[in-house]
């Protein structure tokens, strides 16, 4: 050790001035923040409000598509157990018609969907590209900008399709089940007992 020169020199002037730079700036760098789980109801919400009275739109057809539906089940067990002579005609036709009727509003319900989120995407974006904008420069020297440009481009995209697809298949999956239990409901009462347990 005693024929090793240790160099005394403070370690401030033996870094670069380049990489001085770097360090100060990574320092002033914020954390990001992530959640993890559950999105948080007020979110929803938030969401909800972005996509505006395409929302009503998009519940009112739900509603009818599986209403239509559910009465197409009533109208074939009605149809099977009919012995009026000559009406064939006339069960095909309203057949017919409530089966247009659940394709129609079904067809409805994703058009409004995506018309709605596509709204809430705008209006979230432009929300989102005001507060950049007009942000101080300390959120630009304490945020990195690949940071931000995620924010606009991947979380975005995730968000213009993903969603629509999802809350379409959650809503249709929900009123079919829903309609189910209301026709087992009709045609068995007593099975209502076994599903008041488990009811919150």
């Amino acid at each position: 050790l005693n024929e090793l020169e240790l160099d005394e020199t403070p370690v401030q002037q033996r870094v670069k001035p380049q990489a001085m730079h770097d360090v100060e700036a990574y320092r002033l760098m914020t954390k990001e923040e992530r959640t993890k789980g559950a999105v948080d109801l007020q979110h929803w919400i938030a969401y909800a409000k972005a996509i505006g009275k395409s929302l009503y739109v998009f519940g009112g057809y739900a509603v009818v598509a599986e209403v239509a539906r559910v009465t197409i089940d009533f109208w074939l067990s009605w149809w099977s157990s009919s012995e009026e002579a000559g009406a064939y005609l006339s069960f095909v036709v309203v057949y017919i018609i409530f089966a247009a009727s659940s394709a129609a509003c079904s067809y409805g319900r994703g058009v409004a969907i995506v018309d709605g989120c596509h709204l809430a995407s705008q209006h979230l974006h432009r929300t989102m590209y005001q507060r950049v904008t007009r942000a101080p420069i300390a959120f630009f020297q304490t945020t990195p900008v690949g940071r931000i440009v995620n924010r606009f481009g991947k979380d975005m995209g995730a968000m213009d399709t993903e969603l629509s697809s999802n809350i379409n298949n959650l809503v249709a999956s929900a009123m079919q089940a829903l309609g189910t239990l209301v026709v087992v409901a009709v045609v068995l009462p007593q099975i209502v007992v076994v599903f008041i347990p488990i009811l919150p």
